[in-house]
């Protein structure tokens, strides 16, 4: 059974709960090393994209981009927010699952 869980953040003298995702296992930790990946997701926190503008901002190839997003899904860091029919292929566009990402020891 998943449990709901937050960060307690402090803003203007109040505590507020703020959802968040904490990650246990050691391979999902290390994916958040890789420097893409942060930048991909400092991207999609300010709003969702697809995988071609988030290769334009970044200035890498597109195939890049899957792959780290791929990653990012099966590790529950992202979801697909939209689908859209272009040409015969789906576009997706991706965003963070949760606006805090946390890790936890045991």
């Amino acid at each position: 059974m998943d449990q709901e869980q937050y960060f307690m953040i402090k803003k203007n003298g109040k505590f507020q709960y703020s959802d968040a995702l904490f990650l246990e296992h050691p391979e999902d930790i290390k994916l958040l090393s890789h420097e893409v990946k942060i930048k991909i997701l400092q991207l999609l926190q300010k709003k969702p994209l697809y995988a071609i503008e988030i290769a334009h901002e970044l200035s890498i190839h597109e195939q890049n981009v899957y792959y780290h997003l791929n990653q990012l899904i099966k590790a529950n860091v992202l979801e697909v927010v939209e689908k859209k029919d272009i040409r015969g292929t789906t576009a997706k566009r991706y965003a963070p699952k949760h606006p805090n990402i946390g890790i936890s020891l045991g």
